[in-house]
């Protein structure tokens, strides 16, 4: 059987205490950023559109649905890590989204695509390493969000 002492026990609570605000702060950047991102898309949604099919990947009847879809997607995501309703569930979903566009990132970089992101609305931001780095970020926060809320239990 394992025995703590008491000091032991105060160590532990405090680094759960560390984690939880580093979890805590993480979830609300990605969420914000994704609440941000789907209202831009929702007030202007055919420039989103436009951006979806500049990265040459989907065109037709499937960017119409990609970029039909991807705003309710963010924001529902988003609202959920703000209201830590199944912080579990929003944050894996939010990793796969910033796998997602990051990837697309790189692969427009590696295309030789100068085209617009497309991230929010009406950004004229060329897609460039600096683009990648802030989604590496942000993919870094739904990461650790994520392995918090799976695998960090309270003492």
């Amino acid at each position: 059987m394992l025995n703590r002492t008491a000091s032991e026990n105060q160590s532990q609570r405090e680094n759960f205490s560390l984690a939880n605000k580093v979890a805590f702060a993480c979830s609300i950047l990605v969420a914000v950023v994704f609440v941000y991102s789907s209202i831009q898309h929702f007030r202007s949604p055919y420039r989103f559109l436009v951006a979806t099919t500049r990265y040459s990947i989907v065109d037709g009847w499937v960017a119409v649905l990609a970029s039909a879809a991807l705003p309710p997607v963010q924001s529902v995501v988003g609202v959920t890590l703000l209201t830590f309703t199944y912080p579990r569930s929003a944050s894996l979903i939010a990793v796969l989204l910033m796998l997602l566009f990051t990837g697309l990132h790189v692969f427009a970089i590696i295309s030789g695509l100068q085209i617009s992101c497309g991230c929010f609305g009406s950004s004229d931001e060329v897609i460039s390493w600096s683009s990648v780095a802030r989604n590496a970020v942000l993919l870094f926060s739904a990461c650790y969000a994520f392995c918090f809320f799976q695998f960090y239990r309270a003492p």
